[in-house]
């Protein structure tokens, strides 16, 4: 798993979706989920693209030891063009987003385009599915959680989710993982708002 490392493509658009291995040529000169973020935030963002449109790619991924039998390293790092300061924008959590991802087959996931209604993306055992979300619109942060666990039947699926808040492109809000707060910075979950509802790995 240390050395098998894959990046998913997602294009809400056209739900195109393309894996890719990381050379390690690459994981080398840019260490862990912020390195290679943003490596792939300055080859996959155009200049000047809007940081609210389509083109502004959102990167989710763990850092170099996630998935691993080494404490404390359950970080989940995003990344994309702040809508704040129109500048690189970095976020970090933690839970249990990033090593289930890993363990589901990817370390990395870039986000591309936008749905023209209502998403989530489903990841599962190497696959990636994007999947109606109309159902989970307008719930709280918390009744989504629960909401797709009762639908997908399992109660351990781990999930990064937006809110009303974020539904409504709310500045400041909070989005919630695994029903615990965490705050990002930047706005990056704004740009989340844009493209998708939410994402949850089983």
């Amino acid at each position: 798993m240390a050395l098998d490392r894959k990046i998913a493509y997602i294009d809400l658009s056209t739900g195109k979706i393309e894996t890719r291995p990381i050379p390690m040529e690459i994981r080398k000169k840019f260490l862990g989920g912020r390195g290679l973020d943003a490596y792939l935030l300055y080859n996959h963002a155009p200049q000047g693209c809007d940081p609210l449109g389509p083109d502004n790619p959102l990167m989710i991924s763990g850092g170099i030891l996630t998935a691993t039998c080494a404490s404390a390293t359950a970080r989940t790092h995003i990344m994309a063009k702040s809508p704040l300061t129109g500048l690189l924008g970095s976020a970090n959590m933690g839970g249990f987003f990033a090593p289930e991802m890993a363990w589901a087959g990817f370390h990395h996931l870039v986000i591309t385009g936008k749905a023209k209604s209502p998403v989530y993306i489903w990841i599962h055992n190497g696959r990636i599915e994007i999947r109606d979300a109309a159902c989970l619109w307008g719930k709280s942060t918390t009744e989504t959680q629960w909401a797709i666990r009762e639908e997908l039947g399992d109660e351990d699926i781990k999930s990064a989710v937006i809110g009303q808040a974020g539904e409504n492109l709310v500045d400041r809000r909070e989005p919630m993982t695994a029903f615990r707060l965490v705050r990002p910075r930047n706005n990056i979950f704004i740009i989340y708002s844009c493209c998708m509802e939410n994402i949850f790995i089983i």
